[in-house]
């Protein structure tokens, strides 16, 4: 059964829950996980070290177009880190539980 997962990472959990309650009202998402993470990377020719809000959105494969075009629109950062992740082996009954949610 095929799910498909879309990682993506926000400044704080507060930019997260703005935009995530509508994804699973529009049923873009049937869920999601979300933690905390401290990170390093390069902007603007510094290395910077922050904390981020990770956020890992299941769907169906059918959805992920939708639902990463919607983060895109809707995010703080100016270049989102959104990444669509292939959930090719997911257990039937969890993949089962997707579908439902995702119309």
């Amino acid at each position: 059964m095929s799910v498909q997962l879309v990682y993506a990472t926000f400044p704080d959990r507060d930019s997260l829950e703005a935009i995530a309650p509508a994804l699973l009202e529009e049923r873009l998402a049937a869920c999601f996980t979300c933690w905390e993470a401290g990170t390093q990377y390069r902007w603007e020719d510094e290395i910077v070290a922050d904390e981020e809000t990770l956020a890992l959105f299941k769907t169906r494969p059918e959805h992920v177009d939708d639902l990463v075009a919607r983060l895109e629109d809707e995010h703080p950062y100016d270049v989102p880190c959104i990444v669509p992740l292939n959930g090719e082996d997911a257990n039937e009954a969890y993949a089962d539980w997707i579908r439902a949610e995702t119309r």
